[in-house]
């Protein structure tokens, strides 16, 4: 039998409730081998801790489920802080992923929504990610080994390189987009190591910007040489009429 058992049978009456007012824990649960808190409900919240100024909620497990919650109408498992995060996940000496989000529906992965609850951020059920905007760490105290790049081959490279329309094979065929494959753009100009799958938005920028300056180079020198022509033209034109 379990050492604690709660139940109850009225409604808004939790079956377990653990309240801690001077920063300790409000419930803890821990297992050698099978889950340290379990919480289900049929229409309400699964699991749920509040602490005013400590943890809500902790669960240890030494090989199963530190915490899990299951709800078949409500929610899972609910983490919220008044003064504090809300919910920390951390993995220790193991290559192995710290959050994981499994969607077995139809409905998006993750949202997030901001103090207004308005919805900022989307990861949708095929992947893709939508978001007002997304800032790049460039900070050349992070960068090293910087080597100038001859912008005139990224130029001629990427006017080799083959840029189609296509669409994801998950996707239907009315979602269409426009681009390189990863497998081109590596074998193009060898960016991103060995990984052929995926194309980095800063490669893909940098080599945007490199092309504008090398296109820019090339057309300052043919300016330069139709210029010299045409100084040279006038030359003789001036020479002609002189002698006419």
């Amino acid at each position: 039998m379990p050492n604690l058992v709660g139940d109850s049978n009225t409604q808004n009456i939790p079956a377990v409730f653990g309240n801690n007012t001077d920063g300790g824990t409000g419930v803890y649960g821990q297992s050698i081998n099978g889950w340290g808190t379990s919480g289900r409900s049929e229409t309400s919240t699964g699991a749920t801790g509040l602490s005013t100024s400590g943890i809500g909620v902790v669960g240890g497990s030494q090989s199963g489920t530190g915490i899990y919650g299951i709800s078949d109408a409500g929610v899972g498992v609910s983490a919220e802080s008044k003064k504090n995060t809300a919910l920390i996940a951390t993995t220790r000496g193991r290559d192995v992923s710290a959050l994981i989000v499994n969607q077995w529906g139809t409905g998006n992965i993750i949202i997030g929504r901001d103090n207004r609850n308005a919805e900022v951020f989307r990861v949708l059920n095929n992947g893709d990610v939508q978001v007002r905007g997304i800032t790049l760490t460039s900070d050349k105290n992070e960068k090293e080994n910087f080597l100038n790049v001859n912008t005139l081959e990224i130029l001629n490279n990427l006017v080799n390189m083959p840029i189609q329309s296509w669409n994801y094979i998950a996707d239907s065929n009315e979602i269409c987009h426009i681009g390189p494959t990863a497998q081109d753009f590596q074998a193009t100009f060898g960016l991103n190591g060995d990984d052929n799958k995926h194309i980095s938005s800063v490669d893909i920028q940098g080599v945007a910007l490199a092309a504008i300056q090398g296109l820019n180079e090339k057309l300052q020198a043919e300016n330069a040489e139709l210029y010299a022509k045409l100084a040279k033209l006038e030359e003789r034109l001036s020479t002609l009429e002189s002698k006419s």
